[in-house]
């Protein structure tokens, strides 16, 4: 793709990304290896093909627009990458969630925005999405006034999730999962207690 005629002089696979050492230019990095491990010529024969997303650290991240000279990242949260072997018509029903573990649904992606959701990348071929691992925010009302101008989004705690997505009558699901940062102290309870709390929190402001 876009990696200079260099020398490589090292290369090492680290949590599903190959890492390139080049003479002269630095580190390379090749995001996510694990759409090739799930890759085989049957995809282009399926309608829709969702791709697992890989696991992924339960950290909010960010990207500076305005660094001129910095490499450019992979996008922040959860990203999914999905297979059409056509472009979907306006009449097509299509709809991508995201689930916790008992199967309900946290956010929604949908054709075409509706309230509460966002419109989805549906162009004939692969497509790609990312979830920033917020749960939706509590309800808003005129004149009302927060720390930070929102009303909380609770982040996804360490666990097993679910993306599910349908075109029409073809639907399918797969598991993925967050996990918790090396540096974070806390136990897997303590992060669900904190957030069940914030979860009630976001609830009471809605009442």
């Amino acid at each position: 793709q876009n990696l200079p005629e260099v020398p490589i002089t090292d290369l090492v696979i680290k949590d599903d990304d190959l890492v390139i050492a080049t003479q002269g230019r630095s580190f390379w990095v090749l995001d996510d290896l694990t759409l090739l491990h799930q890759y085989s010529d049957s995809v282009y024969d399926q309608k829709l093909f969702l791709f697992r997303p890989r696991t992924t650290w339960a950290f909010q991240s960010g990207k500076n627009e305005n660094l001129r000279n910095a490499g450019e990242n992979p996008l922040p949260g959860v990203v999914v990458n999905y297979y059409l072997k056509e472009k979907p018509h306006k009449s097509d029903s299509i709809t991508l969630r995201f689930l916790d573990s008992n199967l309900a649904s946290i956010k929604s992606f949908k054709q075409f925005p509706l309230s509460g959701d966002e419109k989805l990348s549906l162009k004939q071929g692969m497509n790609q999405i990312n979830w920033n691992m917020l749960y939706p925010e509590a309800d808003k009302f005129e004149g009302m006034l927060t720390w930070n101008g929102n009303g909380g989004n609770p982040a996804a705690p360490p666990g097993k999730y679910f993306v599910s997505m349908s075109l029409g009558k073809d639907s399918v699901i797969k598991e993925f999962t967050i996990k918790k940062p090396g540096n974070v102290q806390a136990s897997d309870e303590d992060l669900q207690a904190k957030f069940m709390f914030l979860i009630r929190c976001r609830d009471k402001l809605s009442e």
